[in-house]
């Protein structure tokens, strides 16, 4: 296997453009910034289980489900493709930050008509359930549009501000969910208002640092569009594969086994992705740095440390949810302990994937990766229909885990056989792995958004 160095003067050039190193620092911070959404979650489960109960929770989950489901399908690869085209230097941050902008804030606004259409199927028998859905997708317009930049600014080596994003939206929805429960007025109106306000007002971190001259002319769109909607539809595919994996099921899950169900299905996945969730933001931070160095080693690594660090987390949280869940969501909500269970076995698989189909991207390569996370995303797609009637929320917990492991498998295949690497490359851990991590964990880091 052979690598390609990056020269020393194009790093320095990364270095000043960005204002701060892409080092394996970088990778540990936006890690743990990746946490704080699943983990805030994870703290305002048992206010929102206490206060809504099972059927409620279900409700609320038919709302939180679309909104989350609609970005990460509708923008096409506009984030992955902007990073991978700004990292590469084919397109200026300037120009980029304009184009991608206003071409996801067009995909918010469609996706937000067509939620608007479809609420009363998504959700039946509840009108003010309805109703919220569809003022809250207006919310998408200008969500999807900064969701887009982010795309631009982690290819412009930016990976402070996605990780001061996360900080501010998870805190302000904990805080804001704690003040709403304490005064007695939490109900699935307010949650969802706060979830999605929450949310972008930590997107708004990212226009920071950035100058607002004209927008770009003809000359620049054009080329770019070119470059970047091809890039982007490859890419596309397998986001869309890989997102109906993990989202479909509880966007159609009310209308299929009722609410109930539903509710303690979203709480079995609050608890099952906060490990799987310290590699989602590493995305495009992979696609980004990989573009850049298009060193082998470090997409091989990064597969096996998410190997082993979702082992041992999962591991972890499959044994400590048996006495915590009825303790801290209430006795009703025992069934949800087998689900985290299943679940968590899905969360290996799907980390993993993360890492290994951020690397073929990041190396050139996004329709090979896409038409494994589609082999995933049919199975589930075509699975959901018929095992969540029969077996409800534990059905939905087994065909993730059954589409996560043969994507898995398939990226691993894909992966060794172009880039002429070996499975236990991609998936066995090293020692120096293990004691580099262990390095980079024990150093002190600085403080989020700071200067390294």
């Amino acid at each position: 296997m052979t690598t390609r160095s990056v020269p020393r003067s194009r790093h320095r050039a990364r270095t000043s453009q960005s204002g701060r190193s892409a080092g394996p620092q970088a990778f540990i911070k936006v890690a743990i910034a990746g946490t704080v959404l699943p983990i805030a979650s994870l703290a305002t489960g048992p206010l929102l289980a206490r206060s809504l109960g099972p059927d409620q929770r279900g409700y609320l989950s038919a709302i939180l489900a679309p909104i989350a489901f609609v970005p990460l399908v509708g923008l096409f690869g506009l984030a992955s493709s902007a990073a991978y085209l700004v990292a590469r230097r084919e397109i200026g941050e300037r120009a980029a930050v304009w184009i991608f902008g206003a071409l996801g804030v067009c995909a918010g606004s469609i996706g937000a008509a067509i939620l608007w259409q479809i609420s009363h199927i998504l959700i039946p028998g509840s009108e003010s359930a309805s109703r919220v859905l569809q003022a809250v997708a207006l919310t998408l317009v200008p969500s999807m549009g900064l969701a887009a930049i982010r795309g631009v600014r982690a290819g412009a080596g930016r990976y402070d501000l996605i990780a001061r994003e996360r900080w501010i939206a998870g805190l302000t929805r904990l805080i804001v969910y704690i003040v709403l429960a304490a005064g007695g007025v939490l109900t699935v109106a307010t949650a969802s208002w706060s979830h999605f306000l929450a949310l972008m007002l930590g997107q708004v971190i990212l226009l920071v640092g950035l100058h607002w001259p004209s927008p770009p002319n003809s000359t620049e769109v054009y080329p770019t569009l070119r470059k970047a909607v091809p890039f982007g539809l490859r890419t596309w595919i397998g986001e869309v594969s890989a997102t109906v994996s993990a989202r479909f099921d509880q966007v159609v899950m009310l209308p299929l086994a009722g609410p109930r169900q539903l509710g303690y299905y979203a709480v079995a996945v609050s608890v099952a992705e906060v490990p799987q969730m310290l590699f989602g933001d590493l995305r495009l931070l992979m696609v980004s740095e990989g573009a850049y160095s298009q060193r082998l080693e470090s997409i091989e690594r990064a597969s096996r440390l998410a190997l082993v660090t979702l082992t041992v987390f999962g591991l972890v949280i499959s044994v400590l949810s048996v006495p915590l869940v009825p303790a801290v969501f209430g006795d009703e909500f025992r069934p949800v302990v087998k689900l985290i269970a299943v679940l968590l076995i899905g969360t290996v698989f799907s980390g993993t994937n993360y890492m290994l189909s951020s690397g073929l991207v990041a190396l050139g390569n996004p329709g090979k990766a896409s038409t494994c996370t589609g082999i995933g995303g049919l199975i589930s797609a075509a699975g959901v229909f018929l095992v969540i009637p029969q077996w409800g929320a534990l059905g939905a917990s087994v065909l993730s885990v059954g589409a996560y492991s043969i994507t898995t498998l398939c990226l691993v295949v894909v992966y060794t056989k172009f880039h002429h690497s070996s499975f236990s490359r991609m998936l066995f851990p090293r020692f120096q792995d293990i004691r580099s991590l262990s390095r980079l964990l024990k150093r002190r880091s600085p403080a989020p958004g700071t200067p390294e």
